[in-house]
C-alpha cells in the first residue's frame, strides 16, 4: 500500500514538473501588450485609484505629461478574460480591471500572470489608492501625500527616492518591501504581523517595540508614517540606490 502511495506521489510530482516546464518553454512567462490607452490630461490628475483583483499592478513615472494604461498578458487568448475601464474625471484617475468570467480558465492562475502597467506623470499626488485580491503591486518612483495598498495574496514592493507622505499597506499572504534612496530625518514606523517577520535596515531608528512580528519605531519627531499590516507575510524596510529601483 505504501509503495503504491509513494509511486502515485512521484508520478504526480513528475506530471506537475513536466507541465510547468512545458508552459515555461512555450512562453507563458513572457508578457505581451494586448490593450493600451493614453490620456493627455496627466497634469490635471491629483489622485489615483486602481482596482485590479487578479492582474498585477505596476505603477511607474511617465516619460511625458500623459497617462498610459497598458494591459499585458502571458497568452493572447487570456486577453478575452479582462475588460479595463479608465477615466479621469474631477482630477482623479480611475483604473478598474474587471474579469469578465471569474471561473473561466481559472486553473491558469497557477501558471499565467497578467499585468496592468500604469505610467503617470512624476509629481506629488494627493492620494494613491490600490486594491487587489490575488496580485502583486509595484510602485516605482511614484509619490503621494497618502498611499494605501491592500491585497489578500500578493507581494507589495515600493521604491523611490525619498519618503514624501504616509503609507498604509495591508496584505494577508504576501511580503512587503519598502525601499527609498534617501533616509528621512523624521518618520514613524508601525509593523504588525501574525506570523511574518519584520526587518529594518535604516540607521538611527529609535525603537519603542522590536520583535519578529511587531516593530514600532521613530526617526526624529515623527512626521510621515509607514504602517504595514500582514497575516503571514514578511516586511523589509531598507535603503537602496537609484539604479536598483
Amino acid at each position: 500500500m505504501k509503495k503504491w502511495i509513494y509511486g502515485a506521489l512521484v508520478l504526480f510530482v513528475i506530471g506537475i514538473s513536466g507541465m510547468i516546464y512545458t508552459l515555461t518553454i512555450t512562453g507563458v512567462n513572457e508578457l505581451h501588450s494586448v490593450w493600451s490607452r493614453q490620456l493627455d490630461s496627466g497634469q490635471l490628475i491629483r489622485s489615483v485609484k486602481i482596482h485590479s483583483p487578479d492582474a498585477d499592478v505596476f505603477v511607474k513615472p511617465a516619460e511625458q505629461d500623459a497617462v498610459t494604461v497598458d494591459l499585458q498578458v502571458s497568452k493572447g487568448s487570456r486577453s478575452q478574460l479582462y475588460r479595463v475601464e479608465v477615466s479621469a474625471d474631477g482630477g482623479q484617475l480611475k483604473v478598474d480591471v474587471k474579469r469578465k468570467d471569474p471561473y473561466k480558465f481559472n486553473i491558469g492562475v497557477l501558471f499565467y500572470r497578467e499585468r496592468i502597467e500604469i505610467r503617470i506623470p512624476r509629481k506629488l499626488y494627493e492620494s494613491i489608492d490600490i486594491t487587489t485580491k490575488l496580485a502583486d503591486v509595484k510602485l516605482n518612483g511614484i509619490d503621494g501625500k497618502r498611499t494605501d495598498v491592500r491585497t489578500e495574496t500578493g507581494d507589495v514592493r515600493i521604491t523611490g527616492y525619498e519618503l514624501t507622505g504616509d503609507y498604509a499597506v495591508e496584505t494577508t499572504k504576501g511580503d512587503v518591501s519598502i525601499r527609498f534612496e534617501s533616509i528621512p530625518v523624521s518618520m514613524q514606523l508601525d509593523f504588525k504581523s501574525a506570523k511574518g517577520k519584520g526587518r529594518v535596515d535604516w540607521t538611527g531608528l529609535q525603537y519603542v517595540k522590536q520583535t519578529d512580528n511587531r516593530i514600532i519605531g521613530q526617526l526624529g519627531s515623527g512626521g510621515q508614517r509607514i504602517q504595514v499590516t500582514t497575516e503571514s507575510g514578511g516586511f523589509h524596510l531598507a535603503q537602496t540606490k537609484g539604479e536598483e529601483q
